[in-house]
């Protein structure tokens, strides 16, 4: 027969994986939002000459057709994707610091609940910063890493120290 200190156990690891699967759900949630609403950008296509690749084939022609592809993707990557990925960041910042919001509002009420998705906010704020940096752009990378430092503290005051002080 368990005894209640093993079924006790048993609750709290099972609560601790429900919160982390929550957090994941939710960071998942938003990142597969933003691909299914705002979509990336399509690529260019790389030249295909017969069935041999462009290292396989000679001459001036499959040269200059690789070169043409390189000099599109580079374009692509400055023009269409680098805006795309700075504004993936701004957009799933902005969900991050909205799903904060819900789990502070819920934190006194529903704690199991409010701790999964304070980690959904984590997470979401991760994959904001790494979107950031995706951008290419030094500045916005640090406002983007500086915004998640601001909320990263705001998270541990609030949830952990505001606390502390109350009793």
């Amino acid at each position: 027969m368990p005894t209640k200190k093993s079924s006790k156990s048993k609750y709290t690891v099972l609560k601790a994986i429900y919160v982390v699967f929550l957090g994941l759900i939710i960071a998942l949630f938003c990142g597969l939002g933003v691909a299914a609403f705002y979509q990336q950008p399509k690529e260019p296509k790389a030249p295909i000459i017969g069935n041999q690749t462009v290292e396989q084939k000679q001459g001036l022609v499959v040269d200059q057709a690789q070169v043409n592809y390189e000099n599109e993707f580079r374009k692509y990557e400055e023009e269409k994707l680098k805006p795309y990925n700075r504004n993936v960041s701004i957009i799933t910042l902005a969900l991050s610091t909205l799903i904060l919001v819900i789990s502070l509002l819920l934190s006194n009420k529903l704690p199991i609940l409010s701790d999964g998705i304070l980690l959904g906010a984590v997470f979401t704020l991760i994959y904001s910063i790494i979107r950031g940096i995706s951008a290419g752009n030094p500045r916005f990378t640090f406002i983007i890493v500086s915004i998640g430092l601001v909320i990263t503290v705001f998270i541990g005051f609030w949830k952990f120290l505001r606390k502390s002080k109350k009793k």
